[in-house]
């Protein structure tokens, strides 16, 4: 199991929606993934080393107008 720390900037039910935030960040050069949950798919920037690093790429996603949070991501 490894943390690392990402910035989630939208959980979906409907996987196109997902797809078109992805491809959003994408466009903004932000390393972006989808994780699946069992109901949601959520659209993540990273993965950072340390929280500091996420908090920062938080910051600049929300100038560009993408809102989100840090979160701690677990790869299994």
């Amino acid at each position: 199991l490894c943390s690392s720390y990402c910035v989630q900037i939208g959980a979906y039910r409907e996987p196109a929606n997902a797809k078109l935030m992805l491809q959003q960040a994408s466009l903004l050069d932000m390393p972006a993934f989808l994780h699946h949950s069992r109901r949601l798919v959520h659209v993540l920037v990273g993965p950072y080393a340390d929280r500091a690093r996420a908090g920062q790429i938080q910051t600049r996603l929300a100038g560009t107008g993408m809102h989100g949070f840090v979160r701690l991501f677990e790869d299994r």
